[in-house]
């Protein structure tokens, strides 16, 4: 069987995804990991997403991070939220911003703290706010 394309990896769905198995989800190289739908995205198991590197984290657009789950969200290492862009942070939703965890937030840097928008410190928890 030959291997996908970065086309037809773009075009999985999340069914299709889940089909996969979480070896071959590692597999995929950052190039391959970027080009996901947000389907696909949201279908990562929590295993998958904190065995993600660091250039894959780095890789995600906004669609991709409004689409990992609160599940996925507690899932993230600290290495991993070290790692976010000040330009990936004010993606994340209202939604998803009480899904962190304290010690995901004092993991940020002071760079990337002021990237929160207001909208976002607005839907943090006291705990949350008292790690930054």
């Amino acid at each position: 069987m030959p291997a996908l394309s970065v086309a037809g990896i773009a075009g999985l769905g999340s069914v299709q995804f889940m089909a996969l198995t979480s070896s071959a989800v590692l597999a995929l190289t950052t190039t391959e990991f970027a080009a996901l739908g947000t389907a696909a995205i949201g279908a990562l198991t929590t295993t998958e997403t904190a065995a993600l590197s660091t250039g894959d984290i780095v890789a995600l657009t906004k669609n991709q991070l409004t689409a990992l789950t609160t599940t996925d969200i507690v899932a993230l290492t600290t290495g991993q939220m070290a790692a976010l862009t000040t330009s990936q942070i004010p993606a994340f939703t209202t939604s998803q911003i009480p899904a962190f965890t304290t010690t995901q937030f004092a993991a940020l840097s002071t760079s990337q703290i002021p990237a929160f928008t207001s909208t976002q410190i607005g839907a943090m928890t006291t705990a949350q706010i008292g790690a930054l």
